[in-house]
């Protein structure tokens, strides 16, 4: 159970002071800065489709390998991201250095991480490893133009860097490692963030000297909202006790004094978390400036799209308590009166990918999607909604943000989304192809595109005209289509009813038998082949691709099951992950590709 409510030592911290917006911090002394984007350059470009350029990005530095981190199949986008943020003027970059994930000295064994991570601090206390430093410390030199925020590892928490009860392992290595940098550091352009777990922010904290703002992480806990976690709610608290299901608020007490000067526990509900409260208030105390150093909705409920989105209208909310936090006036569980804790959070970094294919968002070489309503495995592109995505603009204008919604390539400040295209139908139909036509939606600026998707939520392509058709299908074979209308700023309506369809009937052929080559006929979109499985087993496919683009998906499906492999632009192949218990017989193998892959030949292998 989570820890609701703090000690004494939180009633008696120091009196109120301003905040520090000096050269150290770099906090802006007017406004809000906006950093967009967990480690990949998908979500700035996703981002500046609907509004101006961000103040900056985040990405990942690694102590044990002394490199920026990685993304799937290698790739080295949280390099490449600080190389495009930092390659403009007057920009600020969050790194997490991290340890604990990957500590130095670990063999992998996960009955041994937290102890490795603990060792880690410890030596970093001791000055081991500082030189590991020393590639990002040049790095930041190179780069004098750009601001850079160090974030000491991330959600430190007891289990993973203290090593005795007062957890000077970590303070000690707080401080040794940002003194280290700062002697080295030639361009003066770093400042130092704590970012700690939120229920141990006070015990954990290092000091006033090194500390320059206090991170925080920022899903929906923090902001007391549910998460559905494919079978289960998880609530911040025990429904009917400590959580009110009915207005996704956590339950505690503040202290009223009656008339004999007494204090009195009185119950009372709050939109955030208790830590959250009292860590901004311990913030404001030590004069340090807070960021949202991770935020995005994770997933409210069951039902989600198959996108990956979640419910537009509780991601609005989500958007409207994630701002309102900024200027909070009010009550503090367990404390006497009101507090104001206004102007204390500076920035926030909004991870703006879509999530499903891992922490980075990025697709890679091999890549997987991790199942939508899992967690945090969803689509938070503000593209992809638009009651949530016109609070979140709202918020940013009404908090004074540097960067808001509008001047984006992305049509300005259009928030308002095209009307559902009506009358879909079916106007065609040959053995390999199906036609689609419906009338036209409108919008209050214009409407530049329609998107075609098929009954399983996959985009099939875009049409700028009321009309589309969709080929390399299957003979004899019912397929269904929904569409959506979208503006110039990324505002899309909701999607049509599913319309469904059934190709002609072909002209036949025979039955591959596997393992071996299924075809070497190129095609396009969706298509099916008769497949006989010689013997009972587990059985792959490697399918070959050119791709006019990156991050689109091959779909293969074969005994009841699919599978999703993510192709870069270019040429190559991709494997499926096993299709097990295969029995013999024939099967039906149907492989979909997004638009713009072409398949050129799939084969199929057994183990």
């Amino acid at each position: 159970m989570k820890k609701l409510f703090l000690g004494a030592g939180l009633a008696l911290a120091a009196a109120s002071v301003s905040l520090s917006a000096g050269a150290t911090s770099f906090a802006p002394t007017s406004g809000k800065l906006l950093l967009i984007g967990q480690s990949n350059k998908a979500a700035w470009d996703n981002w500046t489709t609907i509004g101006s350029e961000p103040n900056g990005g985040s990405v990942y530095y690694e102590v044990k390998s002394q490199a920026f981190n990685k993304g799937l199949g290698n790739a080295p986008i949280h390099q490449q991201y600080a190389d495009f943020v930092s390659g403009k003027t007057g920009k600020y970059i969050q790194i997490g250095v991290s340890w604990k994930d990957n500590p130095p000295g670990w063999d992998g064994n996960d009955a041994t991480h937290a102890a490795a991570s603990q060792a880690a601090t410890l030596a970093l206390a001791n000055g081991t490893y500082l030189s590991n430093f020393d590639n990002l410390i040049n790095y930041i030199n190179a780069h004098g133009g750009t601001k850079f925020l160090i974030r000491v590892d991330y959600e430190v928490s007891s289990a993973f860097h203290c090593t005795d009860s007062s957890c000077s392992s970590y303070k000690n290595a707080f401080n040794k490692i940002a003194t280290y940098m700062r002697g080295k550091n030639t361009a003066s352009n770093i400042a130092f963030v704590y970012h700690p777990v939120r229920g141990e922010f006070e015990a954990l904290y290092p000091g006033d000297a090194n500390v320059d703002w206090i991170g925080l992480s920022t899903f929906n806990h923090e902001l007391c909202m549910p998460i559905y976690n494919q079978t289960q709610y998880l609530y911040n608290g025990t429904p009917g006790v400590g959580y009110d299901t009915a207005t996704n608020q956590c339950k505690g007490y503040i202290l009223v004094k009656d008339a004999n000067g007494n204090n009195n526990a009185q119950p009372y509900s709050f939109n955030y978390d208790f830590n959250v409260l009292s860590m901004v208030k311990f913030a404001k105390d030590h004069g340090k400036p807070m960021i949202y150093s991770e935020s995005s909705p994770m997933n409210f409920q069951a039902g989600q799209n198959s996108d990956g989105t979640d419910s537009d209208a509780l991601a609005a909310t989500w958007a409207n308590r994630y701002f309102a936090l900024m200027n909070y006036n009010g009550p503090l569980p367990n404390q006497v009166g009101t507090y104001d804790l206004s102007g204390v959070i500076k920035a926030v970094v909004y991870m703006n990918l879509d999530l499903r294919y891992g922490w980075d968002g990025y697709y890679g070489q091999s890549g997987f999607a991790f199942p939508f309503d899992d967690m945090w495995f969803n689509n938070v592109e503000l593209t992809r909604y638009n009651a949530y995505k016109t609070a979140f603009c709202n918020g940013l204008s009404a908090q004074g943000f540097l960067a808001t919604c509008g001047g984006g390539s992305g049509g300005g400040s259009d928030t308002q989304a095209p009307s559902v295209p009506g009358s879909l139908a079916v106007t065609g139909t040959t053995s390999s192809s199906i036609s689609l036509g419906w009338s036209v939606s409108t919008d209050n600026v214009a409407v530049t595109r329609y998107e075609i998707f098929n009954s399983a939520g996959t985009q099939l392509g875009t049409s700028t005209a009321n009309s589309y058709t969709a080929g390399s299908l299957a003979a004899s074979t019912t397929y269904g289509f929904q569409v959506r209308a979208c503006d110039a700023a990324n505002n899309c309506s909701a999607k049509t009813a599913v319309v469904s369809g059934t190709t002609q009937a072909g002209s036949g052929g025979g039955s591959t038998n596997l393992p071996g080559v299924v075809t070497t006929t190129s095609f396009t979109g969706s298509k099916s082949f008769t497949v006989n499985a010689p013997a009972a087993g587990t059985y792959y496919f490697v399918i070959s691709y050119s791709s006019t683009a990156s991050s689109k998906l091959i779909t293969t499906t074969f005994n009841g099951s699919n599978t999703n492999a993510a192709v870069n632009s270019g040429t190559g192949s991709v494997q499926t992950t096993d299709f097990a218990s295969v029995a013999a017989g024939s099967k039906t193998l149907t492989v979909n590709a997004e638009s713009g892959v072409t398949v050129t030949k799939v084969e199929a292998f057994k183990r």
